[in-house]
This record gives structure tokens, sequence and C-alpha cells, in this order.
């Protein structure tokens, strides 16, 4: 049985992968968290010295939150339709960092998107999943900042991410569909909406944007973080801003060291 599930994946990821695969969007980037960022970006020790966000990020990583608080004004001043922060901030740091990304969270409400982690937790009857969100500065007075849950769906017969949960309960997460309960997003689906598009609902196959066997890190290659800050590349490379405009801006680690790889069919 088990041999058949697998020989049935294999057909399956063959034909994804001879196929077109889905279209390619113009209107989504990825600002990767790379090694370049988080080393020698290209910047001059003047350049450096004389810029506090620069300076923060020749730091060691994690960065002070005023780093995500800056790119989050700079891209939404551009004109960004949205800004997602990939990286899960539960817990307090420098408050005065907290108070500034909290701040831009704010002015840029309808625009920025956080995500969570559905995770499980030790308790007296055994392993229950809870939702791991935001640090609650960063949630808004009103709880109204966009969240969604950044988990995938690994297949557990091969481990491979073929899938996606749009939405789902906590209730369903741990084994029961309670009545009422309040139905969690995606980040995906968060995004989704952004765009005006419909959420899909239950487990949906995925069909990855390839051509012939690239896989998404060069389909969507990543920007380099830094760039946006440096006065040069912002120039050059983002006609100062208007490359971002109406785009949705995804920020997110990619360097090795972050190990936040899954494997696709393709």
């Amino acid at each position: 049985k088990r041999l058949v599930a697998r020989l049935d994946r294999v057909f399956h990821d063959e034909l994804l992968r001879q196929g077109k695969g889905a279209a390619m969007r113009d209107d989504m980037v990825l600002l990767g968290i790379d090694d370049s960022s988080l080393g020698n970006f290209g910047a001059s020790e003047e350049e450096i010295q004389s810029d506090p966000i620069l300076k923060m990020m020749s730091a060691r990583f994690p960065w002070d939150r005023r780093v995500w608080a800056a790119a989050i004004d700079r891209l939404a001043e551009a004109g960004a339709r949205g800004v997602v922060i990939d990286l899960i901030l539960d817990a307090p740091s420098d408050p005065e960092a907290d108070k500034a990304l909290a701040s831009a969270i704010r002015r840029h409400q309808d625009k920025v998107i956080l995500p969570a982690s559905i995770s499980p937790t030790a308790q007296s009857g055994g392993e229950v999943f809870a939702l791991l969100e935001p640090y609650d500065p960063f949630l808004g007075e009103d709880y109204d900042t966009m969240v969604g849950f950044a988990n995938f769906q690994v297949d557990p017969i091969d481990g491979v991410v073929r899938e996606a949960r749009y939405q789902t309960t906590l209730g369903r997460e741990n084994g029961q569909d309670l009545q009422g309960e309040e139905v969690l997003k995606s980040l995906a689906a968060q995004i989704i909406e952004m765009l005006g598009g419909d959420v899909p609902e239950g487990d949906r196959i995925l069909r990855f944007a390839h051509s012939g066997r690239r896989g998404g890190t060069e389909v969507y290659a990543p920007i380099s973080l830094a760039e946006i800050f440096m006065n040069h590349t912002w120039e050059r490379n983002f006609g100062g801003g208007s490359f971002f405009r109406d785009k949705v801006v995804m920020i997110g680690p990619v360097a090795p060291r972050f190990q936040d790889i899954h494997a696709t069919p393709v």
C-alpha cells in the first residue's frame, strides 16, 4: 500500500514537472535576508557609519527591529501594495525598537502582514497545537494587524511539500472540529485576499511556477534586502522605489544558515 502511494506521488510529480506550471506573477517580490545582507553588503564603511539602519544591519543577526520598521516605511511609501515580514516576532526585544516597529505597522496597517505559527505545546494531556502569534504590541490596539499562519503541509510519506492549507482551526489541527471556532487564515490566504483573490477552502494541491526543472529560487529569485537601504542601489536598481509600486513584497530568510528550505516536486 505504501509502495503504491509512493509510485502515485512519483507519477504526479513527473506530470507537474513536465507541465507549464503556474504563471509567474510580476506583482510579487522576494527581498531576501541573504548572505550579502548578513555580511559585506557592498556599502562603504563611511556609508555604514553614517546610516543608522545600515549600521544596525552590520551587527549580528537578529537585527534591531528598527530595520523592519524602516523597511516597511520605505516600501509602503514607495507604493508597495503589501509588505510581508516573514519572521515570527513573538517575543519582546529592545523596547524602543519594538515601539518603532509597532508604530510602522500602525502607520501602514492596511499593507503589513505578519506570520504566526501553529506549533505543538506540551500540556498535561499530551502534545497540543496552539497558535504562536506576533508580540502583542504588533497586533494593534484592536488586534487588526493582518496575521497568517506560515506552516507548510509536508507529505508524511516522503516529506515533500505538495499541498497548502489556506484556512484551518485549532480544533482541526488537534484532530477535532469544534462548533463556532475561529477560522485561521494562512499567510498565503492573507496575500491572496490582498491581491483581490478568493481564498481556497480545504487542502489544495499546489501548482508551482517553474520552467522545466527550475524551482522557486530561480523563478522568484530573491533580491538582497540590503539593496533597498543603500542610496545607489535604491536609485539604480529600483528607480527610487518605483519598482515596488503595486507589488506585494515579502521579506524573509534565504541564506543557507537559516535552513528554511523544503523539498517540492519541482
